[in-house]
């Protein structure tokens, strides 16, 4: 039989067979048709179109809030931490703490999304989001220090976990196979604009009214976040757990077209948790910028992350999703590098600023053009970062349906897997950059964070991209198969 791999869906109807046997499939090409995915659980029809876009509004509403307070402290953590006496690689710990209470909370979720249902999983994540959010407020008060901060983003991390695997499981479930692209394409679109907003968010409430200020407004958004989760999130009744089959992380993981997307999921994620840490400092120290000036520059990459949605889906329907990861972590090592270039060359070259800067920031009288390239690199890095996170979420759910048993789409194991692999990379790359910036220094950090993306490009074409189906019930030899009551 053939079977489309890696991708999305192109819009063109496939060949269904039946399997025979556990074999591998011949790769056809690189997309993924996820119109011929198996589906052994149909979406809901007790629910009405009303009903699901008033969740399909609550889910993006905390996938949006997830990534607004995870951004939200980028451009003062950083120098908050260093203030109570954190090293370089103290900040890097930090940052990768999130990641760490991600990854740990990762198999609870799987199993509450798939056995107690991803309601209550997600009602679980709210309480721990609010209260890693207050201890983040009231640290300083409390004289918690730096274990305090410790504490609360590993919270924070464990908060997005229980999110993001109940809110994504619940989402496949409300529609349609065909209507999967166009809804993760809306979940990064939306979390790339919290992107977008939480640093100068966080970086213009942490001038005005110190580190306090932007964790009691994000405790007021969170209050709204769970009255919809409350008040419009199906029940149990109607979107229980899928119970499925105990082997089916087993047969997931030994996929290859699950495991290009965990792939592409944990690359992505590590190179944009190299950036956190280092950034800040780079554009602090070096060029002078404040707070809300490096929040801006994380908002234009977010933005150019999501402006690239609609390329990103055309490059997986002409070059299928394998290529298109490919492209981006090539992209993403050499924005990193041309980052390390621009700036080990010194003295800057200045250029007088302009009236309208000047006004909004009176300290910078002239501008670095290397200050310029660096924004730019940085804004290619957005972009270069959507090709290689945004075809992961459409592999992982074309495979796990594809592969789906009698008991349905393991849809805790599939987001939960997804999760671990964004943990693992959120975790890896802060600790990464640490050590870069405490070797290096900040600068040349770059060029050493530019290594795991380009040995991860190189792997890529390498992947094979074939297809493993599970082998069918065996019929016994003494009883024979009647046709008629076969086809009745």
């Amino acid at each position: 039989m053939s079977s489309d791999v890696d991708g999305t869906n192109d819009g063109r109807p496939g060949n269904a067979t039946e399997p025979t046997q556990n074999t591998d499939a011949p790769e056809a090409k690189d997309v993924i048709d996820t119109k011929d995915a198996a589906q052994p659980r149909a979406p809901t029809k007790a629910i009405g179109r009303f009903r699901r876009g008033a969740a399909q509004a609550v889910l993006l509403l905390a996938f949006g809030l997830d990534l607004l307070l995870y951004s939200l402290v980028v451009p003062f953590l950083p120098q908050e931490a260093k203030r109570l006496g954190a090293s370089p690689l103290v900040i890097g710990l930090l940052f990768a703490t999130y990641a760490a209470g991600l990854f740990a909370l990762t198999p609870l979720a799987a199993r509450l999304t798939d056995r107690a249902g991803p309601r209550r999983t997600l009602l679980l994540g709210l309480i721990a989001l609010g209260g890693s959010t207050l201890l983040f407020a009231y640290s300083p008060m409390l004289a918690l220090g730096i274990p305090g901060l410790f504490i609360a983003r590993a919270a924070q991390g464990g908060a997005s976990t229980l999110t993001w695997t109940a809110g994504l499981a619940v989402l496949v479930q409300l529609y349609p196979a065909e209507e999967h692209p166009r809804l993760f394409a809306r979940a990064f679109t939306v979390t790339g604009l919290s992107a977008l907003i939480g640093p100068p968010l966080g970086g213009a409430l942490y001038s005005v009214g110190g580190f306090r200020l932007p964790f009691l407004v994000a405790t007021g958004l969170v209050v709204i976040d769970g009255l919809g989760r409350l008040l419009l999130l199906p029940g149990n009744r109607l979107l229980p757990g899928t119970h499925p089959q105990r082997a089916m992380r087993r047969l997931l993981l030994g996929d290859s077209v699950f495991r290009l997307g965990l792939f592409a999921a944990m690359a992505g994620a590590l190179a944009l948790s190299s950036l956190e840490p280092v950034t800040p400092l780079l554009l602090s120290v070096s060029f002078g910028m404040p707070p809300w000036a490096i929040g801006v520059a994380f908002g234009a990459l977010a933005l150019c992350f999501v402006i690239m949605q609609p390329l990103v889906s055309r490059s997986e329907r002409r070059l299928g999703a394998r290529w298109t990861i490919f492209l981006g972590l090539t992209f993403v090592a050499l924005c990193f590098a041309g980052i390390a270039l621009v700036t080990s060359r010194g003295p800057f070259t200045n250029v007088p600023a302009p009236t309208w800067l000047r006004d909004i920031i009176p300290s910078m009288h002239s501008i670095a053009m290397e200050l310029v390239a660096v924004m730019a690199l940085l804004a290619m890095l957005g972009c270069a970062l959507a090709l290689v996170v945004i075809p992961a979420p459409s592999l992982l759910t074309s495979s796990g349906q594809r592969l789906a048993g009698a008991g349905g789409a393991a849809y805790g194991v599939i987001f939960a897997s997804y999760s671990a692999a964004d943990a693992l990379g959120t975790l890896l790359g802060p600790v990464l950059t640490g050590g870069a910036v405490a070797t290096q220094g900040v600068e040349q950090s770059f060029l050493l964070l530019a290594i795991a993306p380009a040995v991860s490009a190189l792997i890529i074409p390498f992947w094979r991209t074939r297809t493993r189906l599970p082998a069918p019930a065996k019929q016994p030899r003494s009883a024979p198969i009647n046709e008629k009551a076969d086809e009745a």
